[in-house]
């Protein structure tokens, strides 16, 4: 099992942790670290990639917090979060699942869920995606930062079949056929 650690806090890089092996530090200019069909490095200063050869591409970025102009959010940072499938997520014998993951249903509809009224200035969030995910976004939480258990979990799943789109109360919109990156700062085109 490999976890990699990386977060808003960080100024040297990524850590990576292999069961019965010393942590790896990944870099800026470092060669990629690869480990069976795994390969790590950082694609910039602030950008640390994992390559699961023929299945997933994901990256983490640290960029400035919104409204950065506010005494509150001063120094504060993000961490955008990109997914991006190497395969036909949407046809995969274990469907992924999880608050990204249930974007690859092989259905071609996007569905939104409850948004915030007011976005035109600073602050608190209410909306948790009702509608557009199953059941709750407490539903989804972790006990740790490398856990993989909650109630929709696929981890050790040897087969899965997608969510059921028509039970979602969101607003459904047809995405057509191009395939998607899903990210946290991208919106599907809509044809």
């Amino acid at each position: 099992l490999i976890k990699v650690e990386y977060d808003c806090a960080s100024t040297t890089g990524a850590v990576v942790h292999e069961s019965g092996h010393h942590d790896a530090y990944i870099r800026p200019n470092d060669p990629p670290l690869v480990i069976d069909d795994v390969e790590i490095f950082m694609a910039e200063a602030k950008k640390v990639v994992v390559s699961v050869e023929g299945k997933w591409m994901l990256s983490a970025s640290i960029s400035p917090f919104p409204f950065g102009n506010l005494a509150a959010n001063k120094n504060k940072k993000l961490l955008d979060i990109e997914v991006k499938p190497l395969h036909d997520a949407d046809h995969d014998v274990v469907a992924p699942h999880g608050i990204i993951g249930q974007a690859y249903d092989g259905d071609n509809i996007g569905v939104s869920g409850k948004l915030d009224k007011d976005r035109s200035v600073e602050s608190t969030t209410t909306a948790q995606a009702e509608g557009a995910i199953e059941g709750v976004w407490k539903e989804y939480q972790l006990a740790s930062p490398f856990s993989t258990d909650f109630k929709y979990s696929r981890f050790d799943a040897t087969s899965a079949k997608p969510r059921d789109v028509s039970k979602l109360t969101g607003t459904k919109t047809p995405w057509g056929v191009k395939k998607q990156t899903v990210g946290a700062t991208d919106l599907p085109e809509v044809n």
